[in-house]
């Protein structure tokens, strides 16, 4: 029998890395952000004046990582913006990950008897 936690907790991992790279390595970044924040309908920095979206746009969260000139600051700026979200989402890949691994040694002693 398969066991559905380990692709969900796989599925999991490779996400939550990849938003971290994706959005942590510093040029990727602020390019990934800038195709977001246009995307959403909102205004980009520019060198006439500063950024904006609509209040409670989930794109707001995006707007400093699309600085290039902060671009050195990236991984700081995805920690202190989408903690909350990276939080979230180990927590949920821990659980997938015990709840696989579980399954795994349960199904591992059912078959040996």
């Amino acid at each position: 029998m398969r066991n559905p936690y380990k692709w969900i907790f796989r599925s999991l991992l490779t996400g939550l890395i990849s938003f971290v790279l994706v959005f942590g390595l510093p040029f990727l970044s602020a390019f990934v952000s800038y195709q977001i924040i246009v995307a959403a309908g909102c205004h980009p920095f520019s060198l006439g004046g500063p950024g904006s979206c609509p209040e409670g746009s989930f794109a707001n969260r995006f707007l400093p990582l699309s600085l290039v000139l902060i671009t050195p600051l990236a991984p700081w700026l995805v920690i202190k913006y989408f903690w909350d979200i990276l939080l979230g989402w180990a927590v949920l890949t821990a659980v997938f990950g015990i709840l696989a691994r579980a399954r795994a040694k349960a199904t591992s002693t059912t078959t040996r008897r």
